[in-house]
């Protein structure tokens, strides 16, 4: 049965005053708090009718109502409006982004505290380290035997690696191969390093063909070696803020999901990037505990999804605030990475 625009109204109003309270709704507070113009017995019957539609749930004995997981989903799907950001909201974030660190992971972390103390939620970030790229290759001679590999990754990272050659080698040789290595080597991760590949470089290379084996195997480790996804939460102590999670039950249930890592990456390093998530306790979430909402945003690069930056908080969040300081530092993030990477 499709919502009339009353309900839409009556639902609405009543989710923004849970968010603000935490307290059940009732239609006294909505006739007094809201401009509504019909009487409270008409709106007594429409809180009802939503409640059978699935949409409110009535706790306990008390005459109030407070949203099901199907009411919270209408209203972040189409009821609740844009968030506003504040002016010093977008100095903070904007503030940030002028950073210019060299690892990817440095910025996102931060990041990951910045919107813990904007939204006063719990905030997570999620790094994926797999598929390493470089951007630049150089070859630095060290002695007449030992040569130090440069690695300028695609995230801004710089590995170095010093390894022995098994015949001697001239400058005009190395720079040679460091040209064979940025011409083949540049934008593909250690898996797509294969006979072709190996076999371009050598050409390119000719009579210093020689030193590709060693220095191939080097970069293959180099790109191999990198760390695996990581997750880092801020803000965890924010959780007691909230009435929520002073059951010690329901605490203990969220904090046995932050301490499951490879299931928070999963969960958001499989998702379409360029897309808000918002996942609500009561759905068919299995990853997300009682009273409990999971809001993120992948952060991509190129296309390809790095990370991801996301909240964690009690079903009643407010959406509208943590979604649009969230989308800003996600699509922030993102071009500022882009940036890096073009310098």
């Amino acid at each position: 049965m499709e919502l009339s625009d009353r309900k839409k109204r009556i639902l609405k109003s009543i989710i923004d005053a849970y968010i603000s309270s935490g307290d059940p709704v009732g239609s006294k507070f909505l006739t007094t708090h809201s401009d509504f113009t019909v009487s409270s017995a008409t709106i007594r019957n429409e809180m009802n009718e939503l409640e059978n539609m699935g949409y409110l749930e009535q706790p306990h004995t008390s005459a109030g109502r407070i949203p099901s997981p199907m009411g919270y989903r209408a209203y972040v799907d189409g009821l609740m409006e844009r968030y506003r950001l504040q002016l010093e909201e977008i100095k903070l974030l904007d503030e940030l982004m002028k950073f210019k660190m060299a690892e990817m992971d440095s910025l996102m972390e931060e990041a990951g505290r910045v919107l813990s103390n904007i939204t006063d939620y719990t905030a997570f970030t999620a790094i994926s380290r797999q598929g390493i790229t470089a951007k630049r290759f150089e070859i630095v001679p060290i002695d007449s035997e030992n040569i130090l590999i440069v690695m300028i990754c695609a995230d801004g990272t710089v590995k170095t690696q010093m390894t022995a050659l098994p015949v001697s080698f001239s400058t005009e040789s190395l720079k040679r191969l460091a040209e064979a290595l940025n011409v083949y080597l540049v934008g593909i991760t250690a898996d797509k390093i294969n006979l072709s590949v190996i076999m371009a470089v050598e050409g390119r290379a000719g009579n210093d063909s020689a030193l590709v084996s060693s220095v191939l195997k080097c970069i293959y480790g180099m790109m191999k070696a990198d760390k695996e996804a990581t997750v880092n939460f801020a803000g965890i102590p924010k959780l007691l803020n909230y009435p929520e999670f002073s059951d010690v039950r329901k605490t203990r249930e969220v904090l046995e999901l932050l301490d499951d890592k490879k299931s928070v990456l999963k969960t958001v390093l499989d998702s379409e990037p360029g897309k808000t998530y918002i996942l609500i306790s009561g759905e068919e979430h299995d990853a997300v505990p009682e009273d409990t909402s999971f809001v993120f945003r992948p952060i991509s690069v190129d296309g390809e999804s790095v990370g991801a930056l996301g909240v964690i908080g009690p079903r009643r969040m407010n959406y509208r605030k943590v979604i649009a300081n969230l989308e800003y530092i996600a699509d922030s993030l993102t071009d500022e990475t882009l940036r890096n990477n073009d310098e």
